[in-house]
């Protein structure tokens, strides 16, 4: 039986309390001796508790967020790099249980999911921002990354397993000497333009679109060299 997540809330309150924070206490929370303990009764077996379970962690309902596989970099119309979250629309129904319907009270709810999940602290003030992607926050200008880092860790730092994939979604648009200037396929669908002269997180600027990272580059070149490209 597949379980909806309205008729595991009737079933166990499940998510009446503080959010789960791994596996472990999601399967502890969903055992016949626990509801026992706290309802008097329990009428499902454990077989159908561990399917409740299932399902919970399946869908990380009531569990805290992975805030660092959401962290990212949101560039501003002046080319500041900003701290910011977003999270995915997938993501942002499981929290609520259904879609967002745009208002204070359901960013509010959202602000508040991610505190639990032990978000950075500005995220109480934090300004929002919505995309095809997801429901974001946009926090204080970035500071503190290290300047440059190995392949492998910049490429998951733009969310590719190794710097192999990282390269296979991207092209070079402009060649400076042996400095290739690049823009990427990111994973979550957004483009990312960055140069290999020094591989480092606060010096990738990101579009919503090819052209616009396209045009980030060449921009930048004819501001360096006086001269548009053909």
């Amino acid at each position: 039986m597949t379980w909806t997540r309205v008729e595991i809330h009737y079933a166990t309150g499940f998510d009446n309390g503080d959010l789960f924070r791994s596996e472990e206490q999601v399967r502890a929370y969903f055992t016949v001796e626990n509801l026992r303990s706290m309802f008097g009764s329990c009428p499902y077996t454990q077989e159908q508790l561990d399917e409740m379970a299932d399902e919970v962690i399946a869908h990380r309902w009531h569990m805290v967020l992975p805030v660092e596989k959401y962290q990212t970099v949101y560039t501003d119309v002046f080319g500041v790099q900003l701290e910011a979250i977003q999270i995915p629309w997938g993501v942002v129904r499981n929290i609520l249980g259904r879609e967002h319907r745009g208002t204070a009270e359901d960013d509010a709810l959202l602000v508040d999911y991610l505190l639990q999940s032990c978000a950075p602290e500005w995220v109480r003030t934090a300004e929002g921002w919505t995309d095809e992607h997801g429901w974001g926050l946009i926090g204080p200008e970035v500071t503190g990354f290290e300047s440059e880092m190995d392949e492998s860790a910049f490429a998951e730092a733009l969310g590719f397993d190794t710097f192999e994939a990282l390269m296979a979604a991207s092209e070079s648009v402009v060649r400076e000497g042996d400095i290739d200037w690049f823009i990427t396929l990111l994973p979550d669908g957004r483009w990312a333009a960055w140069d290999d002269a020094e591989l480092a997180p606060d010096r990738v600027a990101y579009f919503d679109t090819r052209g616009e990272a396209v045009v980030f580059h060449l921009s930048a070149y004819a501001e360096k060299y006086g001269e548009e490209m053909a």
